[in-house]
């Protein structure tokens, strides 16, 4: 049994939970617990967590998507962290994928960063976002090859390690 109210903690853990079960029965709702998750906590690595979740949530949802890049946006940026900054990237594209606005100005970003080798998960994810980004823009057969290449380098990714956002991006 829960105790009401919660600590802010307690709280963004328990919406954390909520937003993750609806999430795996595919109700949109779950980006909605996810933001609230990431409002109700104090901690910054958390805070990331669930808003990172958030814009996954609302990959395909135009009610939600730029509510949770807004949110994410809103947070300050890591300097130091290169893993988490290209996982934030992803999530940008995540809940960005059908704004051919937006998509685009997130790959400006991505584009900045240096040495993309494909040595992670998140890397990998953020690889093929930009392998499509290079292909809808008409960039050369070779390059768009070498960059799904890389994406597709770490022997390791599979949907635990990459999430559902990884299969949307490769297909396409």
């Amino acid at each position: 049994a829960l105790r009401e109210p919660l600590e802010p903690e307690e709280r963004a853990g328990a919406l954390m939970a909520l937003g993750a079960a609806e999430q795996s029965l595919g109700l949109p709702t779950a980006a909605d617990h996810f933001m609230a998750a990431a409002r109700a906590t104090r901690d910054a690595r958390m805070r990331y967590e669930a808003a990172i979740a958030a814009c996954e949530a609302a990959a395909f949802d135009p009610a939600r998507n730029a509510r949770a890049v807004e949110l994410l946006d809103d947070l300050d940026r890591p300097d130091t962290d290169r893993e988490l900054t290209v996982r934030i990237l992803n999530a940008r594209f995540f809940a960005t994928f059908s704004d051919i606005d937006r998509y685009p100005a997130v790959a400006v970003e991505a584009e900045a960063l240096p040495a993309l080798t494909g040595a992670t998960p998140a890397e990998c994810q953020l690889l093929a976002h930009l392998a499509r980004i290079r292909l809808a823009g008409g960039g050369t057969a070779a390059n768009v090859a070498e960059l799904a290449e890389r994406a597709a380098r770490l022997p390791t990714l599979d949907a635990a390690d990459a999430g559902p956002g990884w299969f949307v991006a490769v297909i396409i």
